[in-house]
């Protein structure tokens, strides 16, 4: 299986189904001539986005994770990590908290850093891959792919969006870990 992106201006896509496959095929071989025969079989589905923050409580019962509470460009490929972040730290939140609204403080707590983190990655990064410029994508492609290669940089990158790097879950049990036993050395 394979995923073959191909970015427009929202504007542009009513005139890329006009022309049509025939003519949008000659563009992929001039950028990339080897997904040409990815090109001709794939199945165009037209997705938007946009930067987005909403208040994550929606209701006494309901909170919302992922895009629908906070929607990145799909350039950084995180949003199903980012989800599956926001619903393990809402599970540790409701299983370790006393009370449903604790526990929903304590997700958002969890949460904060991570999710503006990449909220901010996403809105510097995104010109670098989708923009009218032609500096961005050589800086993208001969300053900045190089560096992330470098073993201390692509060690960050990694945990980075793995999660492992500002992990939520696991920040906030290692402060209840130091809590716990800070209490337990303070005993008499």
């Amino acid at each position: 299986m394979a995923t073959f992106f191909w970015s427009l201006r929202g504007a542009d896509y009513a005139g890329w189904v006009k022309d049509g496959r025939k003519a949008w095929l000659p563009q992929v071989e001039r950028l990339w001539p080897e997904a040409v025969p990815l090109a001709e079989i794939a199945e165009p589905v037209h997705a938007r986005y946009r930067h987005l923050t909403r208040p994550p409580v929606i209701g006494r019962h309901a909170v919302r994770i992922g895009d629908a509470w906070h929607a990145t460009s799909p350039q950084l490929g995180q949003g199903a990590n980012m989800a599956l972040l926001d619903a393990a730290s809402l599970t540790s939140a409701l299983v370790h908290a006393p009370d449903l609204d604790a526990a929903i403080r304590v997700h958002l707590r969890q949460r904060r850093l991570h999710v503006s983190s990449y909220q901010f990655l996403s809105r510097v990064l995104t010109p670098f891959y989708q923009s009218d410029s032609r500096l961005l994508p050589v800086l993208r492609d001969h300053v900045i792919a190089p560096i992330t290669t470098l073993p201390g940089i692509r060690a960050i990158v990694s945990a980075l969006v793995t999660g492992d790097l500002l992990d939520p879950v696991a920040r906030l049990r290692l402060q209840e870990a130091l809590a716990t036993a800070t209490d337990l050395v303070s005993r008499p």
